[in-house]
């Protein structure tokens, strides 16, 4: 088969002929690579724990290393918007996730389903953990492989 022939057959049926395939990776790699990404999923969610929790003073820390004024400022103004954008993301999601859970108590009091309260509360609370892992898991998807 000339070379012609050979690209005219992989145009029509989108395959290489007479290449060799790349061989799929085995289950043990897909393993190390799961492992991997939940290691650093939970060495993410430590960090993010002792950031929250020092609050405003690991944000002193970083601007008093800082050489310059404008440096400063900048780092100010950057905690600021990130700070800004986050609680506004939370806020929005806790006021859907309570319309959720409003509804859903309304819907179960109207069918005369038992404790409509627990139903309502149950729907907020597993709705507003699915968003946050939504969030978080489009937040790592983002990072490159290491």
């Amino acid at each position: 088969m000339n070379s012609r022939t050979r690209r005219v057959r992989q145009a029509r049926t989108g395959t290489s002929v007479g290449r060799a395939q790349r061989p799929s990776r085995g289950r043990k790699q897909t393993r190390v690579d799961h492992h991997r990404n939940v290691g650093g999923a939970f060495s993410t969610m430590v960090v993010l724990y002792f950031l929250l929790a020092a609050g405003d003073r690991l944000v002193k820390g970083f601007i008093e290393v800082l050489p310059s004024f404008s440096d400063k400022r900048q780092a100010v103004d950057i905690a600021g918007e990130i700070q800004r954008q986050i609680g506004g993301y939370l806020f929005t999601i806790t006021l859907m996730n309570a319309a959720v859970g409003i509804v859903t108590g309304l819907a179960m009091w109207i069918c005369g389903l038992g404790d409509p309260i627990l139903w309502g509360s149950l729907a907020f609370l597993i709705n507003y953990v699915r968003s946050l892992v939504r969030w978080l898991a489009s937040e790592f998807s983002q990072w490159p492989a290491s």
